[in-house]
């Protein structure tokens, strides 16, 4: 009986062997690229590219080998000089790169994006500083699978453009927004769905400083969500190309950037948080408990200058999040009160709360959106 209990081990750990052998041939190696062409555009020497007056810049490359046919994440850079020094404790790197990406080997190289690195790269301040004459350029490609991972740059080319001066202060923070079948009174998909009747935007993560150039980083949103509601993430309510989900179905198992995503969902009613970071591509949910129940306030003023507007609530269970529409004439200061409480912030058009502080407003036309959880305002221009 020893002898046939020996045996079968035998034959189980062979089988267990080769099971291992077969998933390891089965997935792939993956190897580090040595060589990633660029390619130049065709006339590209004789070619001016007026950036004012085009939206695009198509380029193609050769995919980097990474010993399979990976799905590889392209950005564009950009520099001056050619040099591609990175940034030191006492410079900045020679080259910016533009923030979006492509997973496809032909690269639409956005025009203002890149009009906006050289505006950067080459210090203009104004319109003066810029003779209209063509100029260089240099551009090159930066790959990489997954997270990061196994990265390489192009080879770089010139292009010949015509730039032209715009102002390149800070970029808002470029958040996303909730919409779905449990927020406001407006179907979500309907033409007429605007701020507030029908979504609304994440909030900002106080102390979180945001990416200047493209607004990028992380932001958050706790609320109320009701069993089997489905809701969506987008960037721009109305475009469907950029939105979060869940994968494969609805649920929130596996919340993925994809066009083809299905609804979030969940199947027990509570409060919960969402938490984005734009720069890694990477939405989580969570389930989230408080000591006591968040103050649900009846009514909420905005003052701004001698003016002041009775904000709308949201519609959905338990909600947090405010709306108005106005017109500011003149530049003025502003703040939210609900008796006796009071919140400001020392940003404009957008911040999170500081204690007995006021928003120095400029004058123009607003959707503004409060939220008093999150303790976050957006004064959007329309």
């Amino acid at each position: 009986m020893k002898k046939i209990n020996i045996l079968t081990s035998i034959l189980v750990a062979t089988a267990l062997l080769t099971a291992c052998e077969d998933d390891r041939d089965s997935n792939p190696t993956i190897q580090e690229p040595t060589t990633f062409v660029l390619n130049t555009p065709a006339n590209a020497t004789y070619n001016v590219y007026d950036l004012n007056q085009s939206k695009n810049i198509e380029l193609t490359c050769m995919q980097p080998d990474y010993g399979y046919p990976a799905v590889v994440t392209y950005t564009m850079q950009a520099d001056l000089t050619d040099k591609w020094t990175d940034e030191t404790e006492t410079a900045d790197a020679s080259y910016l790169t533009l923030p979006s990406i492509s997973t496809s080997a032909k690269v639409d190289a956005n025009t203002q994006e890149l009009n906006k690195a050289i505006v950067k790269l080459a210090g203009w301040t104004s319109e003066n500083d810029y003779d209209g004459e063509p100029m260089s350029v240099f551009v090159r490609l930066y790959a990489h699978i997954g997270d990061k991972g196994y990265p390489i740059h192009s080879n770089s080319i010139e292009l010949k453009v015509i730039p032209y001066y715009m102002d390149i202060s800070d970029a808002v923070p470029a958040t996303y927004y909730l919409l779905g079948d449990f927020i406001g009174e407006v179907p979500w998909g309907n033409p007429t769905m605007a701020a507030g009747t029908a979504y609304f935007s994440m909030s900002l993560v106080k102390g979180y400083a945001y990416d200047a150039n493209t607004g990028k980083g992380e932001f958050t949103y706790t609320g109320y969500i009701p069993a089997d509601k489905g809701f969506k993430v987008v960037a721009t309510p109305g475009a469907w190309d950029d939105q979060w989900g869940n994968a494969d179905s609805e649920g929130f198992t596996n919340l993925v950037n994809d066009k083809n995503s299905q609804n979030i969902k969940v199947n027990a009613a509570g409060w919960y948080t969402l938490h984005l970071n734009t720069l890694e591509n990477k939405l989580t949910m969570k389930a989230t408990t408080f000591e006591t129940q968040p103050t649900e306030y009846d009514a909420v003023t905005l003052i701004y200058g001698s003016e002041s507007v009775n904000m709308t609530k949201v519609t959905m269970e338990h909600s947090h999040v405010w709306y108005a529409d106005i017109t500011i004439a003149a530049s003025c200061k502003a703040k939210f009160t609900s008796g006796d409480k009071t919140w400001g912030g020392e940003v404009f058009p957008f911040g999170s709360f500081v204690d007995g502080a006021t928003i120095s407003c400029k004058p123009g036309d607003y959707t503004v959106l409060f939220n008093e959880l999150d303790e976050c305002y957006y004064f959007k221009a329309k």
